[in-house]
């Protein structure tokens, strides 16, 4: 029976039971694709990251005050992909904002 808060049974019987299994075999094969784009994501940060601390760069800069205000190596390398991460991102949005104020094709001073 039916109890009033308790949604899980309730969506159970809203729908066919054919149909929800093609929807969880969608579900998992689209959560195993992103987890794959994930993982070289994360590659990706990793190296940047090592490469930053091979060399006196920001980033070394940036690793070495976590470090200093007592975060380990592990905490400190973390806080670094994040940093590189939001760089990243932020690239990622400026340059699809200078795509749209440009328009299809055109690139900026290319004027004909």
């Amino acid at each position: 029976m039916f109890e009033p808060g308790s949604r899980s049974k309730q969506v159970a019987t809203d729908r066919p039971a054919g149909r929800s299994l093609e929807i969880v075999a969608a579900c998992r094969a689209a959560l195993a694709n992103a987890d794959a784009r994930h993982r070289q994501i994360n590659r990706v940060l990793h190296i940047m990251a090592t490469v930053q601390l091979r060399n006196p760069t920001e980033g070394r800069a940036y690793f070495d005050r976590k470090k200093a205000s007592g975060r380990t190596s592990m905490e400190a390398m973390r806080a670094l992909k994040r940093r590189l991460s939001d760089i990243i991102y932020r690239r990622v949005i400026n340059d699809a904002a200078a795509a749209m104020a440009t328009g299809p094709g055109r690139t900026p001073g290319n004027d004909y």
